[in-house]
C-alpha cells in the first residue's frame, strides 16, 4: 500500500514554521542591539590593550639591553688591548692558550673550560678555534686581545646573558659559555678545519653595508646538539673599523632562557609569538620550552597562527606599541616592536571571548522575546492539533489500511462531516478502493509479462548459439579451403580471386563476430573471464598481428609499455585483446601516412595495477562535435566514411560496452584533419607471474647503444626499455648525426655502441648508413667493429636481405617485442666475446627433463610423427585439417562422430585430439568425458583435447574446459592458428605448461 505522508506532519510543520519565524524575529532584533554596542565595546578594547602593551614591551626589551651592554663592554676591552699588549706578552699567551693540531688549526684545550690559568690569571668556560690560514703578527694581536677582553667582562656577564663569542674574519672564533651542556667540546674537536664562521656573519647581514648596533636573527639549529632539534637565537654586534667589520660579538640565547620567558607571562590570558618584522616566527607555545624543535614543526605553528598577516598589519601601523583586531576578526592583537633586535613581540587574545562579552546585553532581550512568540505559537498549534490536524490523521489511518474498533468510528464519523474535511475523507475512500482493485490488476499483468520476457530471452539466447554455430561451420570451409588456395601456384588473376574471397569471407565473420557481440550484450549476456595472463605480452601480440597491416600502408606503427606498469594481471585477456585490436585497427583504417602509437602507462597501487590505453594516430580525425556519438551504435563520423572504409558501425559501441563492463572508462579526442587519440583505463588486480620464463639473455646491463630513428617516440620508447635493461643509451635523430657520433666515441677511445638502427629516415635512410659503415667507416672505426641491428617498418625480404649482406646483426619489423629486441642486443652483444652463458635458475625446465615428464607423448620426434585424431562429423572440415596440416610433422586419424573418436582413443597411442562439439551418435563433450574416464581406470597421463568448435559463445569455452578439454580453437580455422596451438601442446619444451 502506497503511504500518504512520507514527509513531517502538518502539526509537525506547523509548529516548526511559528517557531522559526519567532526565532527569526528575535534574533534580529538582538543583533540590532548587539551591532550598536559592538563599535565602541571593541575601541575601548583596543586602547586598553595598547596601553598594557606599551608597558609589556618595556619589560621585554630588558634581555636585549643586557646583551648590547655586555657587547659594548667587550669591545671597549678589545679596543683597549689591541693598542696596550706588547709583542713578547702576545706570543707567550698565543703559545700557551691555542695548541696545534693535524689539520693545521689550533685549538684551545679543555683545561680551558674547565678551570686553568693562563699567563698566571685563572680563566674557565672558554674555547678557541684558529682557521689553518697564515699566522700573521697582526692575527695574533687580534685573538688576544680579544680573549682577555672576553676574560676581562666574563665576570661581570654571570646572570646576565649565557654565551658571549667573538667571530674574526679569517674564521677565527673564540666563545665564551660556561653553562653549555657539551662544554663546548665542538670547537675544540669536532669542527673541521674549514669551518666557515665569517661566512655565516656575513649572510646576517641586512643590507649590503654593515649596520650599527645589535641585530638579532631569527632561530637557528645549534651545531652541538646530538638530538639535532635544539634551536636559539643569535644577536650580533659588528666591530666598525671605517665603515668595515674586523669582527663581531655574538651572544647565543637559548630557546628556554630569556626567549622563553617572554611568552609565559601572559599564557593563561594570551597565546605570546616573537617574529621578525620580515615575517619569520621566532617563538610560539608549540615549540615547548624545553629548547628543541624542528622546522617542520615552526612551519607549522607559524602557518596555524597566520605569522606573515599578523606581522604585516602591525608594521602598517606606525607605532612603537599597539593593539588591533585582525582581518579575519578571530584575534585581538597586541604588538611590541623591539629596539635592538627588528623583532616583534605579538600577543593573541581570542576574539570569541570578546564576543562572550559584547552578546550578554542583547541576549536577554533576544531571550525574552524568543519566549513571547514561542508561546504564541504554542497557543495557535493547540487550536490547529483540535480542528485540523487530529481528523486529518484519522483520515491518513483510514486510507493506509482498514481500521477496526474506535478507529472505524472515529474514520466514520470524519466522514460525516459537511465541511471540507467530510467531502475529502469521502473521496479518498473511493480513491483506496479503486487503487487496490488496480494494483491487483498490475501485478496479475506484471507476473504474465515476466514469464513471457524469460522465455524470449531463453529463446533469444539459444538462437544466437545456433546461428553462431551453423554460420561457422561452413565459413570454417570456405575460410580454409581458400587459405589452402592461397598457397598453391595460381595466375595473378585468380590469386585476385582467391584473396578476394578470402578478405570478403573475412570481413563477413568480423560482422558475424560483432553482431552475435551486440546480441550478447543487447540480452545481458555479456560474460567476463578474468584469469591471471601476461598483459604485455597480449599487446605485444595485437601488435604483432596488426603490424603487417600498417606497413602494407606505410604507416609506422609503435608501441610503448611503460617500465613501472606491472606485467601479470588478472582480467578477461581475450576481451582486452578485443578492445585493443577494435582501437588500433580503427587507427590503422583511417591512417593514411604517419603512425599508430600504442602507449600503456599507469602504476601499481595496494595490489591493483591502474593502466590507462591511448592509441594515439595521425589520421584524418574526427569533427569534436561528432566525438561522442561515435561510440554509439551503428555510427560512425559520416556516411562518407561508412561507404570508403565499410564496417557496421559497431565495432566502437562494443568495445565501449566491454571497458564498461569491466569498471573502465573510455573516451576520445581528436582534430579534423590531424589525427585522434582514443583512450581507456582498466583497474586490474596484479596477478604472480604463472606463465613459462622468457628465453634467456645475456646480462646487458654494461652495454652502451645508439639510437637512431627520426621520429620522436621511438627514440623515447627505445630509451625508456634500455634504462630497464641497465644499458646507457644515446639518441639522434638522422644517421649523419649518428656517423659524427661514432666519429667521437672511436676518437675518445671508447669501444662502439651497438647501434638501433632505423630503415626508413629522410636524407640518409638505414641502408644508406650501412653502406657508409662497410665503405668508408668514421675515422679510428673498422665497419666490421660497428654491430647494428635493423628495426624497420617495411616488410620486405629482399631489404632485410641487403641489411644482412652488410653486416647487419639482425633485422626486426616494428613494433618490435621487447623480448626479440633483447636477445638480438644479446647476440650482437657476444660476437668477438667470450660465449654468453646462464646456467638455468631454479624451477627452469630443461628440454631432458621435459621430455622425461611429458607423460603419454614420449615420441621420439627425430624418428616418429605426432599422432593427432581429428574428431569431425563434416567432411569439409576433415579435409580442411588434412590440408592444413604438416604432414611431414603430424599423423592424422580421422573418426566421424564421438563413439568412433572414443573407440579410436581406446586403440591408438595418439598424443593430441581435435574434438568437434555437435556430431552424432555422442558429441565431443560426451566424448572427452568418456575418454577422461578411461584415462583414469589406466592411470594413463592426460592426453591434450582441444575443442575445435563453431560454438563461440562467451560461456562456450568455459563449458568445454570444465568437461575436460584442455583448449579450445573456434572456427573458423585459420591455418596459423592451428599450427600455433599443436606446437603449443606438441612442442617438447612447452608440453606441460598452459599459455594464458
Amino acid at each position: 500500500m502506497i503511504r500518504l505522508a512520507e514527509r513531517p506532519s502538518v502539526k509537525t510543520q506547523l509548529f516548526s514554521t511559528l517557531a522559526l519565524i519567532a526565532f527569526a524575529t528575535s534574533v534580529i532584533a538582538g543583533w540590532a542591539a548587539f551591532a550598536l554596542a559592538t563599535g565602541h565595546i571593541e575601541k575601548s578594547t583596543v586602547s586598553d590593550e595598547t596601553r598594557f602593551m606599551i608597558e609589556r614591551g618595556r619589560r621585554a626589551d630588558t634581555p636585549f639591553q643586557r646583551i648590547d651592554a655586555s657587547h659594548a663592554a667587550a669591545d671597549k676591552a678589545f679596543t683597549q688591548l689591541s693598542q696596550s699588549l706588547d709583542d713578547s706578552s702576545i706570543d707567550a699567551l698565543f703559545e700557551e692558550a691555542f695548541e696545534r693540531r693535524e689539520d693545521g688549526t689550533r685549538r684551545m684545550p679543555e683545561r680551558f673550560f674547565d678551570g686553568a690559568t693562563l699567563g698566571g690569571r685563572p680563566i674557565a668556560g672558554m674555547a678557541g678555534f684558529l682557521s689553518p690560514k697564515p699566522m700573521t703578527p697582526q692575527r695574533k694581536r687580534v685573538v688576544i686581545a680579544g680573549l682577555e677582553a672576553i676574560r676581562t667582562v666574563s665576570a661581570s656577564l654571570e646572570g646576565e646573558v649565557a654565551s658571549l663569542a667573538l667571530a674574526l674574519p679569517d674564521d677565527d672564533l673564540l666563545i665564551y659559555a660556561p653553562k653549555r651542556p657539551d662544554r663546548l667540546k665542538f670547537y675544540r674537536t669536532d669542527a673541521p678545519a674549514d669551518f666557515g664562521i665569517w661566512r655565516y656573519v656575513q649572510s646576517l647581514k641586512r643590507t649590503d653595508e654593515w649596520s650599527p648596533g645589535t641585530q638579532c636573527d631569527g632561530l637557528l639549529q645549534v651545531g652541538w646538539d646530538p638530538s639535532g632539534r635544539a634551536l636559539a637565537a643569535t644577536c650580533q654586534t659588528a666591530i666598525l673599523r671605517d665603515g668595515e667589520a674586523i669582527g663581531a660579538w655574538d651572544t647565543t640565547i637559548p630557546l628556554n632562557r630569556q626567549l622563553l620567558s617572554l611568552l609565559k607571562t601572559e599564557r593563561r590570558v594570551a597565546t605570546s609569538l616573537v617574529a621578525t618584522q620580515e615575517g619569520s616566527l621566532v617563538l610560539a607555545p608549540e615549540l615547548g620550552f624545553a629548547a628543541t624543535a624542528d622546522a617542520r614543526e615552526v612551519n607549522s605553528a607559524s602557518a596555524h597562527y597566520g605569522v606573515e598577516g599578523l606581522v604585516e598589519q602591525a608594521m602598517a601601523r606606525d607605532v612603537k606599541a599597539g593593539a588591533f583586531i585582525t582581518d579575519d576578526r578571530q584575534w585581538l592583537a597586541r604588538f611590541h616592536k623591539f629596539d635592538n633586535p627588528d623583532w616583534m613581540l605579538i600577543d593573541l587574545i581570542p576574539q570569541r571571548g570578546l564576543m562572550l562579552t559584547q552578546i550578554r546585553a542583547p541576549a536577554a532581550i533576544v531571550v525574552i522575546l524568543l519566549f513571547s512568540l514561542l508561546f504564541q505559537a504554542l497557543a495557535a498549534g493547540v487550536v490547529t492539533q483540535q480542528q485540523v490536524i487530529r481528523p486529518i490523521n484519522v483520515l491518513t489511518r483510514r486510507f493506509a489500511k482498514e481500521e477496526t474498533g474506535d478507529g472505524a468510528a472515529d474514520a466514520e464519523t470524519v466522514s460525516q462531516r459537511k465541511d471540507e474535511i467530510g467531502e475529502l475523507s469521502r473521496t479518498l475512500s473511493e480513491a483506496r478502493r479503486n487503487y487496490s482493485d488496480l494494483i491487483a490488476d498490475l501485478e496479475q499483468r506484471v507476473s504474465e509479462r515476466t514469464e513471457k520476457y524469460q522465455r524470449a530471452s531463453e529463446a533469444k539466447s539459444a538462437f544466437l548459439a545456433n546461428m553462431s554455430h551453423e554460420i561457422r561451420t561452413p565459413m570454417n570451409g570456405i575460410l580454409g579451403m581458400v587459405e589452402l588456395l592461397m598457397n598453391t601456384e595460381m595466375d595473378d588473376k585468380q590469386s585476385v580471386y582467391a584473396s578476394t574471397i578470402y578478405s570478403s569471407g573475412s570481413a563477413l565473420l568480423t560482422i558475424l563476430n560483432d553482431i552475435l557481440d551486440f546480441s550478447k550484450i543487447e540480452a545481458g549476456k555479456l560474460e567476463l573471464d578474468p584469469h591471471p595472463f601476461n598483459l604485455r605480452q597480449a599487446v605485444e601480440d595485437v601488435a604483432t598481428l596488426l603490424g603487417p597491416v600498417a606497413r602494407g600502408k606505410g604507416v609506422e606503427l609503435a608501441m610503448r609499455y611503460a617500465p613501472e606498469l606491472p606485467e601479470h594481471v588478472v582480467g578477461d585477456a581475450g576481451r582486452i585483446r578485443q578492445i585493443l585490436t577494435n582501437l588500433v585497427g580503427n587507427a590503422i583504417k583511417f591512417t593514411h601516412e604517419g603512425h599508430v602509437i600504442i602507449d600503456f602507462s599507469g602504476a601499481e597501487t595496494d595490489g591493483a595495477a591502474a593502466i590507462r590505453v591511448d592509441v594515439i594516430d595521425t589520421g584524418i580525425g574526427v569533427a569534436p562535435e561528432k566525438v561522442d556519438a561515435i561510440f554509439e551504435q551503428f555510427t560512425q563520423s559520416d556516411s562518407a566514411t561508412t561507404r570508403k572504409f565499410g564496417g557496421t558501425g559497431l565495432g566502437l559501441s562494443i568495445t565501449k560496452s566491454l571497458v564498461l563492463a569491466m569498471g573502465g572508462d573510455i573516451g576520445a579526442s581528436s582534430t579534423l584533419g590531424e589525427g585522434s587519440t582514443f583512450w581507456f583505463t582498466l583497474n586490474l588486480p596484479t596477478a604472480v607471474p604463472i606463465l613459462p620464463r622468457s628465453p634467456k639473455i645475456g646480462d646487458l646491463s654494461n652495454l652502451s647503444a645508439l639510437v637512431v630513428d627520426d621520429l620522436a617516440i621511438n627514440r623515447q620508447i627505445l630509451k625508456e626499455q634500455l634504462a630497464v635493461w641497465g644499458v646507457a643509451a644515446q639518441c639522434v635523430d638522422n644517421a649523419e648525426d649518428a656517423l659524427k657520433r661514432l666519429t667521437e666515441i672511436a676518437a675518445a677511445g671508447e669501444p662502439a655502441p651497438i647501434v638501433l638502427l632505423d630503415y626508413q629516415m629522410p636524407g640518409l635512410d638505414g641502408l644508406q648508413f650501412a653502406k657508409r659503415i662497410r665503405n668508408a667507416p668514421p675515422p679510428n672505426l673498422n665497419g666490421g667493429d660497428i654491430r647494428y641491428i635493423v628495426l624497420s617498418s617495411a616488410d620486405d625480404d629482399r631489404v632485410a636481405s641487403e641489411f644482412k649482406a652488410l653486416g647487419a646483426m639482425d633485422v626486426l619489423s616494428k613494433p618490435v617485442a621487447m623480448q626479440a629486441l633483447a636477445s638480438a642486443i644479446s647476440a650482437a652483444a657476444s660476437v668477438g666475446n667470450e660465449e654468453i652463458v646462464d646456467a638455468p635458475e631454479d624451477g627452469d625446465v630443461t628440454p631432458d627433463e621435459a621430455n622425461a615428464t611429458s607423460g603419454s607423448r614420449q615420441t621420439d620426434v627425430a624418428t616418429n610423427r605426432r599422432k593427432v585424431l581429428v574428431a569431425d562429423d563434416n567432411a569439409v572440415n576433415r579435409m580442411v585439417i588434412e590440408h592444413m596440416v604438416d604432414r611431414d610433422t603430424y599423423e592424422l586419424l580421422f573418426a566421424e562422430d564421438g563413439r568412433e573418436a572414443v573407440n579410436m582413443f581406446r586403440s591408438e597411442n595418439v598424443d593430441l585430439i581435435l574434438m568437434d562439439i555437435s556430431m552424432p551418435e555422442m558429441d565431443g563433450v560426451e566424448a572427452t568425458k568418456a575418454i577422461r574416464s578411461l584415462e583414469a581406470k589406466t592411470r594413463a597421463g592426460p592426453t591434450p583435447i582441444i575443442a575445435l568448435t563453431a560454438h563461440a559463445m562467451s560461456d562456450d569455452r568455459a563449458r568445454f574446459l570444465a568437461a575436460g578439454m584442455d583448449d579450445y580453437l573456434p572456427k573458423p580455422v585459420a591455418q596459423t592458428s592451428l599450427t600455433r596451438i599443436l606446437q603449443k601442446w606438441l612442442s617438447d619444451e612447452d608440453a606441460a605448461s598452459e599459455v594464458a
